[in-house]
């Protein structure tokens, strides 16, 4: 029986702990600059979000151009990040790190979103609906002669993970990628709903995935082709794995596919390809891990990554809505996804002298920067 105060104490060290690491991480951050020092960004508790920010914020290759340099902000964190903003251009939160102050000033932007496949009762209306789209991919299938086999034999699964999923994950993705230890994975699914898909050209294993066969639907898990070779994937080896994934889940009875995320911009190349073989956004509810952005619309960086990047806030259980440069018309994938994207907001060249309606569900903060535009 242990002593109620040994109890006490423990519960007081884990709150006052708990404390400290949250005082430290609205203080302590990560100062990452572009190549030229005209821009950058300050991370408060995600340094793992740093090399996607690096590509997609900073628009450069290289994982870390300048920096990152660890500080702590002692005196006034909170002031002291909004003039790290309009330094910068941006300043980016973990939940935990972000200061009560400053919740009502920053977009709340997922690591990644939702997406799903609907099935319908009879195949050839699910090809028929895509066919368009995917012309060009089921020629290519066609032409390399793959076929498909599906195992819940997991014996292979260390040789895919090892000769298949890393090197196809560091190649296409590099620093940002993410590489989820398979096993893992594996262990929490339910015993027999594991398989693995495996892709041929005559009698050589050239691509597959692990998949799920769940309840809620045939999940997809990790992705590789032969030693993550670019020929292969010329050749249509991922997308063959995209093709005969679909129809094994139909023929398992799954009217819901899995495909996995994307990143969190409308624009995104692989949330644009994925849609092609009819995935559409899946809001709901996820783990995904969230960053908080305070930006700075006057900044020529916030600029920049906001004409170039389609923002997807999740609204509620059922929909996004978009912060960005452009209008509806001009990003391809909205077409495919406007049923799950219910309001839009373009960035202005200069901010509103005045109030006006319709910008609700941006921080007050944001509002004058930007236009409100209609998506039905």
């Amino acid at each position: 029986m242990i002593d109620p105060l040994v109890l006490r104490c423990r519960r007081l060290r884990s709150i006052c702990g708990l404390r400290f690491h949250r005082w430290r991480e609205s203080r302590r951050h990560h100062l990452v600059r572009s190549t030229d020092g005209s821009s950058g960004f300050a991370a408060f508790g995600c340094p793992w979000t740093i090399p996607h920010l690096t590509r997609e914020y900073l628009g450069e290759e290289t994982d870390q151009p300048r920096g990152p340099q660890t500080r702590l902000l002692l005196r006034d964190p909170v002031g002291s990040a909004r003039r790290l903003a309009r330094e910068l251009g941006l300043v980016v939160y973990h939940p935990n790190a972000l200061p009560d102050a400053l919740r009502a000033e920053v977009l709340p932007l997922r690591a990644l979103v939702n997406l799903e496949i609907e099935l319908p009762a009879a195949f050839p209306d699910y090809t028929a609906a895509i066919t368009s789209g995917i012309r060009g991919d089921l020629q290519k299938i066609r032409r390399e002669n793959y076929r498909a086999t599906s195992t819940r034999d997991l014996s292979a699964l260390g040789a895919f993970e090892r000769d298949y999923y890393l090197p196809s994950t560091d190649k296409r993705h590099g620093a940002a990628g993410i590489r989820a230890p398979l096993a893992p994975l594996v262990a929490g699914i339910p015993p027999g709903r594991a398989e693995l898909n495996q892709v041929f050209q005559d009698q050589d294993w050239v691509a597959g995935n692990l998949c799920e066969d769940s309840d809620d639907g045939y999940r997809l898990w990790g992705l590789g082709w032969k030693n993550g070779e670019p020929g292969l994937l010329r050749k249509g080896a991922a997308t063959a794995v995209y093709w005969f994934s679909i129809q094994r889940a139909h023929a398992l009875g799954r009217r819901r596919v899995l495909p996995g995320g994307a990143s969190p911009y409308l624009d995104d190349k692989l949330l644009e390809y994925k849609g092609k073989w009819g995935a559409r956004l899946a809001p709901g509810t996820d783990s995904y891990q969230v960053r908080h952005l305070l930006l700075d619309p006057a900044h020529p960086a916030t600029r920049r990554y906001l004409d170039t990047h389609a923002l997807l806030i999740l609204r509620d259980a059922t929909s996004y809505f978009v912060v960005g440069g452009r209008s509806p018309d001009e990003v391809p994938a909205f077409r495919h996804q406007a049923g799950r994207i219910s309001a839009w907001f373009r960035l202005r060249t200069s901010p509103a002298a005045a109030p006006r309606p319709g910008l609700g569900l941006l921080p007050k903060t944001l509002q004058a920067w930007f236009d409100p535009l209609p998506v039905a």
